[in-house]
């Protein structure tokens, strides 16, 4: 083993590049992972055998005659010293059949001699399922066997049938034949090598010639002997020689001895040392795989998944705290935990390979993981950073880093959000429901309802304004007690009660006016602001009970008094006076009128 010449070298690197480029696990740079080159040869040998085989055998016909002669035994011919029609004259002859001793008939082979066969449509069963001729379907006969079952067998006649050696002549014509036959064969050694080059031991010397130099070509019409070879050592004819069949003989020899120069590259592969043979002139790469390259692979596929799956967890953990976490620090520390991982990747790629600059890779792994500590700490939710997210209404950032504060978060800092969402609120019932998340007893609990009347208040003048009665009678039943006492409150009530009486004087609900008119008593409103709507319900009730007592019909008296008894009462109420005079006197004509129907209807009982 030598080292070769420098371009012989930078051939078979550029050669294990390509082949190392198709293995899994290679790095980019292949060439870096040399260590050296040797060469050396090998030499392989092919011979190609010419085979001629020869044999005597008997021929055999039927014969119809009769003729003896005397025939030669089969072991004393010699199937290289005779002419095949000489052959044929001295043994033809004719003989009793062996196979049916001259009977001319054997048992049949096909029925094994029953002369029938089971039925294979029915199975022997004698019937089959079949249609009758009005289209019923039921058990037939077997249209196959005609119901019995078993059917003639058709190569012979009752289990006889004639020889098939003779024919039914019961005797035979034989003969010796020769048989001659030719095939060729190659061998090559060593096998292993000339399967890598392509070898099969019939390629012409150029084709030879692409990966080695032809060392030796001898070729003669016989087996080879060792006085052939000259220079060549014989042991090459005992290694090559061809397996012969019995009666078979060599008719010509082709030897050919090739030189083959292999190139064997050593390389370094991390902490492994291993090498690759290149073959022949145009250094053919082995066709198995590099077991080295296959082992670096394994091992960074193994790396690879268990580093996925640090960054799934780590991300999982760090996305799955809430959705505070779900930030822009948040995004920089996974970020930077990726790129950290990854450092750590091709840090280990490297050092499976060439082992060089490594320490770039560790380098970019510290930053990572410095970026993405910094990140993850100002991630954390911080109680002073939640205070001036209120303190600016960002609210909703705010109430996430108070749940990511968790017990860290005080009852205070609780309530002085939901305050903060009372003071920024447009609508009653979303304020109502933060005042509600405040212990009452806090200080924050009373500036929030001082906060949710004012938005009541706030929210009655746009009604007001919008000449919404309805809503705004409703809207001012949510005020506080301590709120109605309040002028403001008053004065809202004087606006908003009696024209919300009057409308519903005007469409005859007179409960929810007498009901508007008390409410408004109870804010304080004064007597003369609401001393208009109170006499026009009066009047409604006096008019109702004018109304019915014009009627002749002591029903429909009854019902139209009942009518003006709800207007009385909600007057009543509205006034806080209860047994006024109007009432007593409409009760007590409701009485008479309840008194005359019970008469009437007795005396059409009578």
């Amino acid at each position: 083993m030598t080292n070769p010449a420098s371009d012989e070298r930078q051939t078979a690197i550029a050669a294990f590049a390509r082949w190392a480029a198709r293995q899994a696990g290679a790095p980019r740079n292949v060439e870096s992972l040399v260590t050296g080159v040797t060469v050396a040869a090998e030499y392989v040998g092919l011979i190609e055998s010419a085979v001629e085989g020869r044999r005597v055998v008997w021929k055999t016909v039927p014969a119809s005659v009769r003729s003896r002669i005397t025939v030669p035994e089969l072991q004393t011919v010699d199937p290289w010293n005779i002419d095949p029609a000489t052959l044929r004259a001295r043994s033809d002859h004719v003989a009793i059949c062996g196979n049916c001793n001259g009977e001319k008939h054997v048992s049949c082979g096909v029925c094994s001699g029953y002369g029938v066969f089971v039925c294979r449509a029915c199975n022997g069963q004698r019937k089959q399922y079949g249609y009758t001729a009005n289209g019923a379907r039921r058990l037939l006969n077997c249209t196959t066997c005609k119901g019995k079952g078993q059917v003639d067998c058709g190569h012979c006649r009752r289990g006889v049938a004639a020889c098939p050696v003779c024919a039914g002549e019961g005797r035979i014509q034989q003969w010796l034949e020769l048989e001659v036959w030719h095939r060729p064969i190659e061998n090559v050694h060593p096998h292993a090598l000339a399967r890598q080059l392509g070898w099969t031991g019939d390629e012409t010397n150029a084709t030879l010639q692409l990966d080695a130099n032809v060392e030796a070509d001898v070729d003669r019409p016989r087996a080879l002997a060792p006085a052939d070879l000259d220079s060549v050592p014989a042991q090459w004819l005992t290694t090559l020689a061809p397996r012969l069949q019995p009666g078979e003989r060599i008719q010509r020899q082709h030897l050919r001895i090739a030189r083959v120069p292999t190139h064997t590259v050593h390389y370094r592969l991390g902490s492994h040392e291993a090498q690759t043979p290149l073959f022949g002139c145009r250094f053919e790469p082995p066709r198995d795989r590099g077991e080295a390259f296959a082992r670096r692979a394994s091992r960074l596929r193994a790396l690879l998944l268990m580093l996925l799956i640090i960054g799934a967890a780590i991300a999982l953990v760090s996305l799955g705290r809430g959705a505070f976490y779900w930030s822009a620090w948040t995004g920089l520390s996974l970020a930077a935990c990726a790129g950290a991982l990854a450092s750590l990747y091709g840090a280990a790629a490297v050092w499976t390979s060439t082992r060089q600059r490594v320490d770039r890779w560790l380098i970019a792994f510290a930053a990572c993981t410095l970026i993405g500590i910094a990140g993850a700490v100002a991630a954390l939710p911080r109680l002073g950073h939640a205070r001036s997210l209120i303190a600016a209404n960002d609210l909703d950032d705010a109430e996430q880093e108070l749940r990511a504060l968790g017990e860290r978060a005080t009852p205070n800092d609780w309530a002085d959000l939901r305050l903060a969402r009372i003071r920024e609120a447009s609508a009653i019932a979303t304020a109502r429901t933060a005042l509600d998340a405040i212990p009452t007893g806090l200080p924050q609990h009373a500036l929030g309802a001082l906060l949710l009347d004012r938005l009541v208040l706030a929210t009655i003048s746009r009604n007001i304004a919008a000449q919404e009665w309805t809503e705004a009678a409703a809207t001012l039943a949510l005020l506080s007690e301590s709120a109605r006492a309040q002028s403001d409150a008053r004065a809202v009530a004087a606006r908003v009660y009696p024209v919300f009486a009057r409308l519903r004087i005007e469409h005859g609900d007179w409960k929810s006016a007498g009901d508007a008119l008390e409410t408004a008593r109870r804010f304080g409103v004064d007597d003369d602001a609401l001393q208009p709507v109170v006499t026009l319900l009066r009047e409604k009730g006096l008019d109702a009970a004018a109304d019915a007592q014009r009627d002749d019909d002591a029903t429909s008296r009854l019902h139209k008094r009942i009518a003006a008894e709800q207007i009385l009462v909600a007057w009543e109420r509205a006034t806080g006076n209860w047994g006024t005079a109007p009432l007593i006197a409409l009760r007590t004509a409701m009485a008479r009128d309840v008194a005359s129907i019970e008469r009437a209807r007795r005396r059409r009982a009578g």
